[in-house]
This record gives structure tokens, sequence and C-alpha cells, in this order.
């Protein structure tokens, strides 16, 4: 676990943010050459990338302020403001689901207004966005974020007793924890690899689309089976991800089974 690489004042680089961006690089890279490949102009794809990125962030926080509000009363300005208690600059507190529907929706507008086919070119960007989330999951394994329910598996991973995944180890007087954050990068990678092998059925636009919402899905909700939630977070025993991923999952399911029966 190493949080932070070096900091310079109140300007601090986190191991979690430098994975997030390096991850949003080679998204950004694969899409550009993907989209050079079908004849779409590199220039768009890099201006829609940047409408992903601010969706995502924004939406993350907004469901992560929703979800914790209690945490903000008697300070709202802390919702936005960068400087953090330990003096460090930086945005704490994101939830993934949250950024996944802003940035959706405001990828989506975007196409619109500029008048581009919205599927055609998901379906160019879906599996570099795969790709980026393994990378982004590396960070949090070096955050020690988003970790394991206990376990006593040969694989287990330990962490600092000082920090939130040490507290729960405590808790629940456990060796090891599930390593879910590799659990999330080993699943996000298999996606983006049976996207881009599957790319050669493609019959029509949307098709990676939709599989890349279907496979994730089935992947998140597998591996959140392993990752602990506080009991806040649960709904009937389920996550939220799991809950709004199962849904749009077979519901897309059903729309590319239609259209794949179509001759």
């Amino acid at each position: 676990m190493i949080q932070t690489l070096f900091q310079i004042g109140p300007f601090a680089v986190h191991t979690y943010g430098l994975c997030l961006a390096a991850g949003f690089l080679i998204g950004y890279a694969l899409s550009v050459k993907r989209a050079k490949q079908a004849g779409f102009d590199p220039a768009f794809i890099g201006d829609l990338l940047l409408f992903v990125i601010a969706g995502a962030i924004l939406g993350a926080r907004i469901l992560y302020v929703a979800l914790n509000f209690s945490e903000f009363k008697g300070d709202l300005f802390s919702i936005i403001n960068p400087m953090q208690d330990n003096g460090t600059f930086g945005c704490g507190g994101l939830v993934f689901i949250g950024g996944l529907i802003c940035a959706s929706a405001t990828t989506i507008a975007y196409m619109l207004m500029k008048k581009k086919p919205v599927l055609a070119t998901l379906d160019i960007v879906v599996p570099g966005v795969a790709f980026g989330l393994a990378i982004g999951r590396i960070g949090c394994l070096l955050n020690g974020c988003c970790f394991g329910k206990a376990c006593t598996l040969p694989w287990g991973m330990s962490f600092p007793a000082d920090s939130p995944a040490g507290y729960y180890q405590a808790a629940v007087h456990a060796a090891h924890l599930h390593p879910s954050q590799i659990y999330m990068t080993l699943g996000a990678l298999t996606v983006g690899l049976l996207l881009l092998a599957l790319e050669r059925y493609k019959r029509f636009n949307g098709h990676t689309t939709i599989l890349f919402v279907i496979f994730y899905g089935i992947d998140r909700s597998i591996v959140d089976c392993f990752r602990y939630y506080p009991r806040s977070e649960l709904h009937a025993g389920f996550t939220h991800n799991q809950i709004v991923l199962f849904i749009a999952s077979v519901i897309l399911a059903i729309l590319f089974a239609k259209k794949w029966s179509r001759p």
C-alpha cells in the first residue's frame, strides 16, 4: 500500500490519481487508434473523452455526497473544497456508479450536440474505457481503498493497521482480506479483451457498447460479493452497483438478443 509518491507543500502526487490518469491516457490512446481505423475524426474522440472525465468526476462526487450527506452537515463548503483536512490538495470521496451514469449522460449529450452517431462512437470508445478501468483499479490497491471481505485464501492480502482496511481487519479479527482491487483489475481487463475479440461478429451499431454493459455488469456483480461495504450502503444485501448494473444488464441482454436475431 503506497498512497503518496511525493509531496511538495500542499500538493501531493497520489498513486490513486496517477493510476487514474494512466487509465485515461491508455483509454484515450486506444480510442484514437480505433477512431482512425473506423474513419472517425481522432480530434473529436479527444474532445469527447474530456467530457467523459468531467462527467465521471462530477457524477461520482455528487452520488458520494448524496449517500454520505451527514458527513458534510455544518460544512457544506467541504463538498467542493479541494483542500483536505490533512493540508493536502485534492477531492476525496467518489462513487463509481455515479461517475458512470453522469459520464454516459454528458457523453451522449455532447455527441448529439455535435450530430455524431452515438452508438457507433460508443462502440469505438468502450474497449478503451474497460482497459482504463483496469489500470485505475491498481490505484485502488495502492491507495488501500475498495478492499475486500475477510478470507483465508492463500492469495489474501493484509493492510497497514492504521488504514481503513486495517481497521476492518482488526474489527473482524481477520488476518487477510480478499484482494478485490485485483479482482476488479482482472475483470475489467477480461471485459476489454472480450470486447475486442467479439467485435469481428458485430452486426449493428451498439454491439460493443451493449456487450460492455452486460459483461461489466456481470463482473461487478460478482466482485461486489467479495468486496467489503458498510451495512448503510447495502439494500436487501445488495450494493447499489449490483442493483443498477444487474437491471441494466438484463434489459440490454434482451435488446441485444432481439437485434442479433434480425436478419
